[in-house]
């Protein structure tokens, strides 16, 4: 999951290819990786991807740009059956 995520920043995004322990702590909005528009399909892929949805309230936690935290909640969609 932290790989397809990664992956995507790297090759649709500004994100840097940097080791993998270091990129899951970089908030990519905050350092502005992924601007708002490009937020939207950001989001779009990864609902896709895992077949969830994210509500309105996980996408202005100030936490959702960071990639350890946003593997948790997607993780935690899944195990809690929050599937499309």
């Amino acid at each position: 999951m932290e790989q397809f995520i990664i992956e995507l920043l790297e090759t649709q995004y500004n994100f840097p290819k940097i080791p993998l322990e270091e990129a899951k702590n970089i908030n990519f909005i905050a350092e502005a990786y992924v601007d708002s528009l490009e937020l939207i399909q950001f989001v779009v892929d990864i609902e896709e991807k895992y077949n969830i949805e994210f509500l309105p309230d996980d996408l202005t936690n100030p936490e959702f740009g960071n990639i350890a935290y946003l593997v948790q909640l997607i993780q935690e969609k899944i195990n809690k059956g929050e599937i499309l």
